[in-house]
Protein backbone atom coordinates (compact mmCIF):
# COMPACT_ATOMS: atom_id res chain seq x y z
CA UNK A 1 0.00 0.00 0.00
CA UNK A 2 1.13 3.53 -0.65
CA UNK A 3 1.59 5.16 2.75
CA UNK A 4 0.74 8.84 2.52
CA UNK A 5 0.33 9.41 6.25
CA UNK A 6 2.88 7.25 8.09
CA UNK A 7 5.91 6.20 6.01
CA UNK A 8 5.52 8.78 3.29
CA UNK A 9 3.62 11.94 2.37
CA UNK A 10 0.76 12.69 -0.04
CA UNK A 11 3.27 13.97 -2.60
CA UNK A 12 5.81 11.18 -1.98
CA UNK A 13 4.04 8.12 -0.56
CA UNK A 14 6.09 5.36 1.03
CA UNK A 15 5.13 1.70 1.02
CA UNK A 16 3.76 -0.61 3.70
CA UNK A 17 2.67 -4.24 3.58
CA UNK A 18 -0.97 -5.17 3.89
CA UNK A 19 -3.07 -8.25 4.45
CA UNK A 20 -4.92 -9.69 1.49
CA UNK A 21 -7.45 -12.50 1.44
CA UNK A 22 -5.86 -15.70 0.18
CA UNK A 23 -7.33 -19.21 0.50
CA UNK A 24 -5.26 -21.51 2.73
CA UNK A 25 -2.74 -18.75 3.46
CA UNK A 26 -1.24 -18.40 6.91
CA UNK A 27 -0.62 -15.07 8.58
CA UNK A 28 1.38 -14.65 11.75
CA UNK A 29 0.66 -11.65 13.94
CA UNK A 30 -0.74 -10.29 17.15
CA UNK A 31 -4.37 -10.24 18.23
CA UNK A 32 -5.48 -7.58 20.71
CA UNK A 33 -8.63 -7.34 22.76
CA UNK A 34 -9.75 -3.72 22.53
CA UNK A 35 -12.55 -1.60 23.93
CA UNK A 36 -15.32 -0.51 21.56
CA UNK A 37 -14.33 3.18 21.78
CA UNK A 38 -10.97 2.36 20.14
CA UNK A 39 -12.67 1.36 16.88
CA UNK A 40 -13.15 4.96 15.74
CA UNK A 41 -9.42 5.63 16.06
CA UNK A 42 -8.57 2.37 14.27
CA UNK A 43 -10.99 3.14 11.46
CA UNK A 44 -9.40 6.57 11.07
CA UNK A 45 -5.87 5.10 11.02
CA UNK A 46 -6.79 2.39 8.51
CA UNK A 47 -9.07 4.52 6.29
CA UNK A 48 -6.53 4.94 3.52
CA UNK A 49 -7.05 1.80 1.44
CA UNK A 50 -8.27 -0.74 3.96
CA UNK A 51 -11.62 -2.41 4.51
CA UNK A 52 -12.81 -3.74 7.86
CA UNK A 53 -13.69 -7.45 7.95
CA UNK A 54 -14.61 -9.99 10.60
CA UNK A 55 -12.67 -13.23 10.24
CA UNK A 56 -12.26 -16.36 12.31
CA UNK A 57 -8.68 -16.63 13.54
CA UNK A 58 -6.81 -19.20 15.57
CA UNK A 59 -4.88 -18.00 18.59
CA UNK A 60 -1.59 -19.56 19.66
CA UNK A 61 -3.51 -21.54 22.27
CA UNK A 62 -5.55 -23.16 19.48
CA UNK A 63 -8.70 -21.25 20.45
CA UNK A 64 -10.77 -20.01 17.50
CA UNK A 65 -12.15 -16.47 17.84
CA UNK A 66 -13.89 -13.98 15.58
CA UNK A 67 -11.62 -10.99 15.01
CA UNK A 68 -11.72 -7.63 13.32
CA UNK A 69 -9.09 -7.34 10.60
CA UNK A 70 -8.30 -4.64 8.08
CA UNK A 71 -7.57 -6.00 4.61
CA UNK A 72 -6.12 -4.08 1.69
CA UNK A 73 -8.72 -2.96 -0.83
CA UNK A 74 -7.47 -3.79 -4.36
CA UNK A 75 -9.88 -1.14 -5.70
CA UNK A 76 -8.23 1.62 -3.66
CA UNK A 77 -5.96 4.08 -5.51
CA UNK A 78 -3.28 3.52 -2.83
CA UNK A 79 -3.22 -0.24 -3.41
CA UNK A 80 0.05 -1.13 -5.13
CA UNK A 81 1.24 -4.53 -6.28
CA UNK A 82 5.01 -4.51 -6.31
CA UNK A 83 6.85 -7.34 -8.04
CA UNK A 84 10.21 -5.74 -8.88
CA UNK A 85 11.86 -5.69 -5.47
CA UNK A 86 14.91 -3.74 -6.61
CA UNK A 87 12.73 -0.86 -7.86
CA UNK A 88 10.57 -1.10 -4.74
CA UNK A 89 13.69 -0.89 -2.58
CA UNK A 90 14.80 2.25 -4.44
CA UNK A 91 11.41 3.82 -3.77
CA UNK A 92 11.43 2.83 -0.10
CA UNK A 93 14.99 4.05 0.40
CA UNK A 94 13.91 7.57 -0.61
CA UNK A 95 10.63 7.63 1.38
CA UNK A 96 10.05 9.23 4.76
CA UNK A 97 6.93 10.28 6.62
CA UNK A 98 5.66 11.33 10.05
CA UNK A 99 6.27 7.81 11.41
CA UNK A 100 9.87 7.75 10.20
CA UNK A 101 11.95 6.47 7.32
CA UNK A 102 10.23 3.88 5.17
CA UNK A 103 13.32 1.63 5.14
CA UNK A 104 13.21 1.40 8.95
CA UNK A 105 9.68 -0.01 8.66
CA UNK A 106 11.03 -2.85 6.51
CA UNK A 107 14.08 -3.46 8.73
CA UNK A 108 11.92 -3.58 11.86
CA UNK A 109 9.39 -5.88 10.19
CA UNK A 110 12.11 -8.30 9.06
CA UNK A 111 13.66 -8.27 12.54
CA UNK A 112 10.29 -8.99 14.18
CA UNK A 113 9.63 -11.89 11.78
CA UNK A 114 13.03 -13.42 12.58
CA UNK A 115 12.50 -12.92 16.32
CA UNK A 116 9.32 -15.00 16.07
CA UNK A 117 10.85 -17.65 13.79
CA UNK A 118 8.74 -16.64 10.80
CA UNK A 119 10.10 -16.88 7.26
CA UNK A 120 8.83 -14.39 4.68
CA UNK A 121 10.97 -14.55 1.55
CA UNK A 122 9.37 -11.39 0.07
CA UNK A 123 10.20 -9.27 3.15
CA UNK A 124 13.69 -10.76 3.51
CA UNK A 125 14.56 -10.24 -0.17
CA UNK A 126 13.28 -6.66 0.01
CA UNK A 127 15.38 -6.13 3.14
CA UNK A 128 18.50 -7.38 1.31
CA UNK A 129 17.83 -5.01 -1.61
CA UNK A 130 17.48 -2.14 0.87
CA UNK A 131 20.73 -3.01 2.66
CA UNK A 132 22.61 -2.89 -0.65
CA UNK A 133 21.16 0.53 -1.47
CA UNK A 134 21.60 1.75 2.07
CA UNK A 135 25.31 0.92 1.90
CA UNK A 136 25.77 2.98 -1.28
CA UNK A 137 26.58 6.70 -1.23
CA UNK A 138 23.65 7.47 -3.57
CA UNK A 139 21.05 7.20 -0.78
CA UNK A 140 22.88 9.15 1.94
Amino acid sequence: MASQDHRGTPTAPGRVLTLEPSPRARCFGMAYQIEHDVLEALDHREQNGYLRHHKNIELESGEQVNALVYLGDPESPVYKEEHDLSKLAEHICKSKGPSGENKDYVYELAQALRMHGENDSYVFELEQNLKILDASDEYH
